[in-house]
């Protein structure tokens, strides 16, 4: 995992720590980090796609 997807990762996972119940709106995780990446960070929707794949591959390994 490149370190600025390893970055984006722990971002993610350090607010759904502060904002549990965001993410009972949510079929999966993965829903969550891409509004998270998208509205809350403003990435841009490929890069939050391709950082959501790559930590997705990593996980599959």
């Amino acid at each position: 995992m490149n370190q600025l997807t390893a970055l984006l990762i722990r971002s993610h996972a350090e607010y759904s720590k502060d904002h549990p119940d965001e993410l009972e709106g949510y079929e999966t995780v993965f829903d969550h980090m891409y509004d998270y990446f998208t509205i809350i960070l403003k990435i841009g929707e490929s890069v939050a796609v391709s950082v959501i794949d790559e930590f997705r591959a990593g996980l599959a390994s």
